[in-house]
This record gives structure tokens, C-alpha cells and sequence, in this order.
């Protein structure tokens, strides 16, 4: 009986330290996103192995940093790829509004072209991020309409 009350006890205790010791439990007040998004033709295509990716953290004093990050590994050649962030606080506010965008070559023999844009932020109360990823500036050739993106949300 006593063996099976320490084993108990032995658990309990490295299930609290496991959270407690946890960066996500050490500070309550850091913010973070991230998403990574298939850009997409206007008419839901998707467009091959091009994508958007976004990573942002919030301390709990509102200094942080956005990155943003394009890849196109498809034959589409000098395009604008667009990101518009919105940071929105808990009334629904937008709190700021982010626009980022770089021009991309098509992939090579080398692979996939890449950019990433890095910015410091200062926010505060941010609850939750939209982002739009998109592709602007270039005529499809078959029927001369522009190419579209999808829009990624999340909340917290």
C-alpha cells in the first residue's frame, strides 16, 4: 500500500514540475502565432509550391517581433507575394495593421526561391492575429485574370 501511495506522489510531483517548469507556463503574458498558409488562385487552386509563413511573439510588455517568410517553388515567374497582418485586441479592435511583400522569382535548379522579412513589434493586448497571404502584380497567361490568396486566422 505504501509502495503504491509513493508511486502515486512520484507522478503527481513530475506532472507539476513538468508544467510549471514549462515556458508556456513561466510567462503568462508572452503572445505567439504562427501559420503557414497554401497561397491559392482566385478560384481555389491551389497554387503549386507556393506558400506564406508567419511567426510572431508578443512579450508580456508588448515588445516583440514578426517574421514573415515566402517561398515560391512554382514556375511563376517575378511575382509579389503580399502578407497584410491585422492585430486584433480583445474588443475586436484592430490594434495595428502590418503590409509585407517581396518580389519572388520562380524556383531554379536550385530550388525554391525564399525571402523573409523580419519586424520588431511594440503592442499591446493582442488577442489574436488575421493574415492574409497572397499573390499580386502578375496576369495568368491563359486568361488574364490576377492570382489570389487564402486568409489564415487565429485566435487566443
Amino acid at each position: 500500500m505504501n509502495l503504491q501511495r509513493l508511486q502515486i506522489t512520484l507522478v503527481l510531483l513530475l506532472a507539476g514540475l513538468g508544467i510549471f517548469s514549462s515556458p508556456t507556463y513561466s510567462d503568462p503574458g508572452t503572445f505567439g502565432f504562427r501559420a503557414n498558409a497554401k497561397i491559392m488562385h482566385e478560384h481555389d487552386v491551389p497554387v503549386d509550391k507556393a506558400y506564406g509563413l508567419i511567426n510572431v511573439v508578443i512579450d508580456g510588455d508588448g515588445r516583440g517581433e514578426m517574421e514573415v517568410m515566402f517561398s515560391n517553388g512554382s514556375h511563376i515567374d517575378w511575382v509579389k507575394f503580399n502578407a497584410e497582418v491585422r492585430f486584433i485586441d480583445a474588443a475586436g479592435r484592430v490594434v495595428e495593421e502590418q503590409y509585407v511583400y517581396r518580389w519572388l522569382e520562380s524556383a531554379n535548379f536550385d530550388g525554391a526561391s525564399e525571402r523573409k522579412v523580419s519586424k520588431t513589434l511594440s503592442l499591446n493586448s493582442v488577442k489574436s492575429v488575421e493574415v492574409d497571404f497572397y499573390l499580386s502584380d502578375i496576369i495568368d497567361n491563359d486568361d488574364n485574370e490576377f492570382v489570389a490568396g487564402n486568409m489564415v486566422y487565429a485566435y487566443f
